[in-house]
C-alpha cells in the first residue's frame, strides 16, 4: 500500500465517522479507529499488511525529540508510550494536521487531546494484529508478527535529548509552555520528558 491509499483510508474513515455523528470536533478517535477496522476487514491480507508498513512509516518520521518534548508539554508530561500514542493520535486527524504539527511541532497547542482519544493510539498501533490474530494457528501467528513487523519503534530517537531551561523552551514552543505549563520553572521537569532539562 502506498503511503497515499494509506492516508485516503484515514480520509475515508474520518469522513464517515463524522457522517455517522454530524459533528467535527477532533475527539471522536475510537470512533475513527472502528470506521477503519470495517474497512480493512474488506480489504485482502496484502492491504492489511500494507496498512500496517505505511503506519510504520509514517509513525517514524514523527519519531523525532522536538516532537516528544511538544506532546510532553501538550499532556503534561509523555513517556515513550504516551508519546507513541500521541504519534498515533496525530496520524488519527489526518494527513494535513500531521504534516502541519510535524513541521511546527508547537501546533499541538491548538488542540485538547482527550484521554479517551490519547487511549485510541494504541488501538490504532494494534489495529492490524487485532484484524489477523482470529486465527489462534500460533505458526500462523508468527508467521504473520514476522510480515507485519513493529509500527513504534523501541528505541529514543536518534541524537541526544535536547537540553532546555526555562527561556529556550518558550522560545521553542512559545504556545505550549504559554496555555500548558502553569508557572514556576519548578513545575516544568513533569512537563517535559523527551528533553533534558538545565
Amino acid at each position: 500500500m502506498r503511503e497515499h491509499e494509506f492516508w485516503s483510508l484515514i480520509r475515508t474513515a474520518r469522513r464517515r465517522r463524522r457522517r455517522h455523528s454530524g459533528i467535527d470536533d477532533g475527539t471522536d478517535a475510537v470512533q475513527t479507529i472502528a470506521v477503519l477496522e470495517h474497512l480493512l476487514g474488506d480489504r485482502p491480507l496484502a492491504d492489511i499488511i500494507g496498512f500496517q508498513h505505511a503506519l510504520a512509516g509514517v509513525h517514524a518520521r514523527a519519531h523525532r525529540w522536538d516532537l516528544w518534548t511538544a506532546f510532553g508539554l501538550a499532556l503534561g508530561g509523555a513517556d515513550h508510550d504516551r508519546f507513541h500514542d500521541g504519534v498515533a493520535w496525530l496520524v488519527l486527524q489526518g494527513r494535513r494536521t500531521y504534516r502541519r504539527v510535524l513541521a511546527e511541532p508547537d501546533a499541538l497547542a491548538e488542540f485538547r487531546i482527550q484521554r479517551v482519544d490519547l487511549q485510541a493510539g494504541g488501538l490504532l498501533i494494534d489495529l492490524t494484529r487485532d484484524l489477523l490474530y482470529i486465527d489462534e494457528d500460533m505458526e500462523l501467528t508468527a508467521t504473520l508478527d514476522l510480515l507485519l513487523g513493529d509500527v513504534d519503534p523501541p528505541d529514543p530517537p536518534p541524537g541526544d535529548p535536547p537540553t532546555y531551561d526555562l527561556a529556550a523552551l518558550r522560545r521553542r514552543y512559545p504556545r505550549l509552555v504559554r496555555e500548558r505549563v502553569p508557572p514556576g520553572a519548578d513545575a516544568l521537569a513533569a512537563f517535559v520528558n523527551g528533553a533534558v532539562l538545565r
